[in-house]
């Protein structure tokens, strides 16, 4: 018996359907090469034993349903993220996936990288409003961030009762507040005090009855908050354990809006119903209809949106493309440019082709 010969042949065997899976990129290639082999051999004469034709056939679908279900896997988490971060109907979920998409607050232990994530939150806004249309952050313009963020923080103390941490924040500043208007009366005197105030106290006990009645509303938020800008903010609000909570506030109360309103007339929600429609369609995908799995993760690579395209999304470690580079491989396999190729394999398997 040779047995150089039966190992060569066998060789060829397995390499119809052992293809490198190292890369995204590896397995869209596969899923189409594997597809197109294992149709082949179904649909053509095969030149060889029943069982050698119904070995290779199994290991065809063994291999493709591997790689659909990795494609799977890579693909219906980035979508589920940017639905987390469209969720036009859902502000709350959409502020909290704004501050999840910054890096991980529990490394904000310094306070110039807790005034980073608020230079972030303020800069989209700024994107929206400010410099709408721009599309482009500018981190670099600290002055102008601090003077946004400044109105926005008056703005948030207009309704301070949406911003439940800030509010929490600010009643404690308030406390120390007080304590040195009280001190600014005792040295000054009612009188002098109140036209201060715009007010003609009769007695010391009439101007401290009215100290004790002032409430967020009534004052300058930058009065009982003291900050030279974002980050000495940011760094004030880190010592008490507020920074998440009320970059959340900030981002569903005055960000949200702004990019909602940017955003609708552009056609966000047809494009959220698009993406669900995809998401539902990836997760339905059976192994045992390649051809419909091909066509969904097609649809789904393809699939683009107002800020950008669906891959950047992508967080995954087998992801060696950009979104560009993607659609460029998808164009290429959809050519058939690696048909003769397969062809040339499979003929030496024994397909008649």
């Amino acid at each position: 018996m040779n047995w150089y010969r039966i190992a060569k042949d066998f060789y060829k065997y397995a390499q119809i359907w052992m293809v490198p899976l190292n890369s995204f990129s590896d397995y869209l290639r596969a899923l189409y090469e594997l597809e197109y082999k294992y149709s082949m051999i179904q649909s053509k004469s095969f030149n060889g034993v029943p069982e050698r034709q119904q070995n290779i056939t199994q290991n065809l679908e063994q291999e493709l349903s591997n790689v659909i279900a990795q494609i799977k896997d890579i693909l219906l988490p980035t979508f589920s993220k940017w639905l987390g971060s469209h969720a036009i109907t859902k502000p709350t979920q959409w502020a909290q996936a704004r501050v999840n998409d910054i890096d991980s607050l529990d490394y904000y232990k310094e306070s110039d990288e807790t005034g980073q994530a608020f230079e972030i939150m303020v800069a989209e806004f700024e994107r929206y409003t400010i410099r709408r249309g721009s599309g482009a952050f500018h981190l670099n313009q600290k002055s102008t961030l601090d003077r946004t963020f400044s109105g926005m923080l008056n703005v948030a103390f207009r309704d301070i009762n949406k911003y439940p941490s800030l509010k929490r924040f600010a009643e404690l500043a308030m406390g120390d507040y007080k304590n040195s208007l009280y001190d600014e009366l005792s040295s000054e005197g009612f009188e002098e005090f109140g036209e201060r105030w715009g007010k003609k106290f009769r007695s010391e006990d009439q101007a401290n009855n009215f100290i004790d009645r002032l409430t967020l509303r009534q004052v300058d938020p930058e009065s009982i908050i003291y900050f030279e800008d974002v980050n000495s903010f940011a760094a004030a609000i880190n010592r008490q354990g507020l920074t998440s909570q009320i970059l959340q506030e900030f981002y569903k109360n005055q960000v949200f809006p702004a990019w909602y309103g940017h955003w609708e007339v552009m056609g966000i929600k047809e494009t959220r119903k698009n993406i669900e429609n995809i998401t539902r369609k990836l997760q339905g995908i059976s192994t045992g209809n390649v051809k419909n799995a091909i066509a969904v993760i097609s649809l789904a690579l393809n699939a683009t949106h107002q800020s950008g395209d669906m891959l950047d999304y992508v967080e995954n470690d087998l992801m060696d493309m950009n979104s560009e580079e993607t659609k460029t491989l998808l164009t290429e396999l959809s050519s058939g440019g690696d048909v003769e190729k397969w062809n040339q394999e499979l003929r030496e398997i024994g397909v008649q082709i």
